[in-house]
């Protein structure tokens, strides 16, 4: 504990939206979740140091950059309505389709994948469920060992049921929705906690939105 420890975080692809015949760009606060500490540790420490890589007020010229990169691309390849809804900030935002333009345009000579493909290299994914990562399956597959941890967590999933209305979590997808009644059928899961949208996490608040510059007009 002596001394200071920077914790460097991985956000690195901005967020463009194309709204009312004008590009902006916009943070979500769902990004800090994994970066801030909690209780005890966020108000009595001072070493702990969180750093999102690319994204600094130091140089902000390089998520612009970035922006105009996207937006470049995507006017040369969709109309503005396609635009429309492959940029939309609300629910029915495909990640997945988004980074899979994102990552090559961002990432550029460090990868072979090309603009609008899928991954061609080895990768963990993003997780299915905001509060239950797949690389945390084990312990799912291992309740009966950790039953008292398990009951522990769960207990936590309980305390957000009872403490955040449902209308703030996110709703699932048709998609999701499958995706979840796979994992619980696949884990042998009966439990209503884990069928609630509280693994789909909270829904996110947008930062105001930042002007990039006016989009084309083609149909």
């Amino acid at each position: 504990m002596k001394g200071k420890t920077c914790f460097i975080r991985g956000v690195d692809k901005p967020r463009v939206i194309l709204e009312n015949g004008k590009w902006k760009c916009g943070f979500i606060d769902i990004h800090v979740l994994s970066g801030t500490p909690s209780g005890y540790l966020s108000k009595k420490q001072d070493w702990d140091i969180q750093e999102y890589f690319y994204w600094t007020p130091d140089f902000a010229d390089i998520v612009v950059k970035q922006c105009h990169v996207m937006i470049d691309w995507i006017e040369a390849n969709m109309t503005y309505d396609e635009a429309k809804v492959f940029t939309t900030k609300h629910s029915g935002f495909n990640r997945a389709k988004y980074n899979d333009v994102a990552d090559p345009l961002v990432y550029g000579k460090y990868i072979t994948q090309r603009p609008g493909q899928k991954k061609n290299y080895y990768s963990l994914g993003k997780p299915s469920f905001v509060n239950l990562w797949h690389k945390d399956y084990w312990f799912i597959q291992a309740r009966d060992t950790f039953s008292k941890e398990y009951q522990v967590w769960k207990q936590g999933l309980e305390m957000l049921k009872k403490k955040i209305p449902n209308h703030r979590f996110n709703d699932p997808t048709q998609q999701q929705k499958q995706q979840l009644r796979k994992f619980l059928d696949d884990m042998k899961l009966d439990d209503s906690i884990m069928e609630s949208n509280i693994l789909f996490g909270t829904v996110g608040s947008w930062s105001k939105l930042h002007y990039i510059k006016d989009a084309y007009t083609k149909t």
